[in-house]
């Protein structure tokens, strides 16, 4: 069973070394000598990321640099190519996925409103 630090396990799941505390605290995850278990790791991200009403963000990946992989990730997923995935997340566009209703494109004006 492979362990990450705090640090690491952040960035494998993209998410801010405060949500992987947030997730410790609320028993998501255990830590021990510092480090949190992979597997646990990836089953609390998914489960966190399914919670119904809760968009998947884009906003971590523009920021580290990683837009590319979730492009990627978002075109095996809605049926898009990668290349036009990129080109609406870099207009501002998010991908959602709420629970069980159909995911849907969300462009930058419907999220201000």
């Amino acid at each position: 069973m492979t362990r990450l630090t705090i640090k690491a396990a952040a960035e494998r799941v993209d998410r801010s070394e405060r949500t992987i505390y947030r997730w410790i605290d609320r028993d998501l995850l255990t830590i021990r000598n510092g480090t949190v278990a992979e597997l646990d790791l990836l089953k609390a991200d998914r489960t966190q990321r399914q919670r119904k009403g809760r968009p998947r963000l884009v906003a971590n990946a523009r920021q580290s640099g990683k837009l590319a992989a979730l492009a990627d990730e978002t075109a095996a997923r809605s049926g898009l190519s990668a290349e036009v995935c990129r080109g609406l997340f870099a207009a501002g566009w998010n991908y959602t996925e709420h629970g069980d209703e159909p995911a849907r494109w969300t462009a930058p004006a419907e999220r201000a409103a």
